[in-house]
């Protein structure tokens, strides 16, 4: 366990590290086993809440600031990467969570994108989305565009659709 003159927490290693994220991270896990390279987090009490993990997004711009977010903004990413090989980790496949309309008071409308990346290239691009409204949309272009797509409707009316939709 080592604390660098950053402030970085490093697990497993001496330094810093860019490679898996590009920016160097706050706090680096480094190992050769799944016991030396892995969290958990464990809840143990006498009811059904759950552990937890938080990502939270605020448009202020200094630390402690409480500014509403806007739609579209990105809340959180799970980025899963892998090493090519040569000294880069590439992004293979990424989970996002973001703002899917106007936010309020009382109003936190969300939506989760889920990224691919094709074989032979290196860029992701998102191939399902479930919106705030419930709907999913599958396809191989932005899905905020008119594209192929299965959508599947989870309120009164239910349905199954699949076709080019705007």
């Amino acid at each position: 366990l080592r604390i660098d003159s950053d402030g970085r927490l490093l697990l497993g290693i001496t330094a810093s590290s860019t490679l898996p994220d590009g920016f160097g991270s706050k706090f680096q896990i480094q190992g050769t086993s799944a016991t030396s390279s892995s969290i958990s987090i464990t809840r143990n009490s006498d009811s059904a809440d759950p552990s937890y993990i938080t990502f939270g997004k605020s448009r202020g711009t200094s630390v402690g600031s409480n500014t509403a977010v806007a739609d579209d903004d990105n809340l959180g990413d799970i980025d899963f990467k892998g090493s090519d090989g040569a000294g880069d980790f590439n992004l293979f496949a990424k989970i996002r969570a973001s703002v899917d309309g106007t936010p309020g008071g009382t109003d936190a409308p969300g939506r989760l994108s889920f990224f691919t990346t094709a074989d032979g290239g290196i860029s992701n691009t998102e191939k399902l989305r479930i919106t705030s409204g419930g709907v999913v949309n599958i396809g191989t272009n932005n899905l905020t565009q008119t594209t192929y797509r299965a959508q599947i409707e989870t309120g009164t009316n239910r349905f199954i659709s699949f076709g080019t939709a705007a």
